[in-house]
């Protein structure tokens, strides 16, 4: 016979089990850097550069939010004073290095695979590969979206709504 004591919180946990999926969300923020800004006529090796750069900037934010949350603010508070306003600089700058056409959605992506996806797969254990899947899914569907318009000119349906030039001696 045994008494079941309630097991108490650790104040690191919450931040340890983000920072275990951070390594996943890597991966998706090195391809998603190298092959957006391929795709979007960067040349290869700008792109390998920068995915480099905001790789390791993502890496040392994520170095402050596990120093800061245990020392200081905790997860939540460290997270909103320095891992947003990092991500936000890095999506920013993602911005104005990557062509515009690709601008937004590549910035889209950092957010998701940098903050989004650590830290929903890291609060919800039971859920962990889900949260991968489906971010792979998002990172594969938006790189079918960008090969299509770089060596097909964009979906069939989009170029048939598209108006086309007038030819010579037509009115309009």
């Amino acid at each position: 016979m045994g008494v079941a004591l309630p097991t108490v919180a650790q104040p690191g946990e919450t931040t340890n089990a983000v920072l275990a999926e951070v390594e996943r969300g890597w991966l998706l923020i090195f391809s998603m850097i190298v092959l957006g800004l391929t795709l979007a006529g960067t040349g290869i090796g700008q792109a390998v550069l920068l995915s480099v750069l905001f790789g390791a900037a993502s890496a040392c934010a994520y170095g402050l939010l596990g120093d800061f949350s245990d020392v200081l603010f905790g997860f939540w508070a460290t997270a909103g004073f320095i891992l947003l306003p990092v991500f936000l600089l890095l999506t920013w700058l993602l911005t104005r290095f990557a062509p515009p056409a690709a601008a937004k959605l590549l910035a889209l992506q950092l957010l998701l695979f940098g903050i989004v996806y650590p830290c929903a797969a890291g609060l919800d254990a039971q859920r962990q590969s889900l949260y991968f899947d489906l971010s792979a899914l998002v990172f594969l569907a938006l790189a079918a979206s960008q090969l299509v318009r770089r060596f097909f000119g964009g979906w069939p349906a989009a170029r048939a709504m598209a108006p086309q030039p007038a030819v010579e001696g037509q009115s309009l």
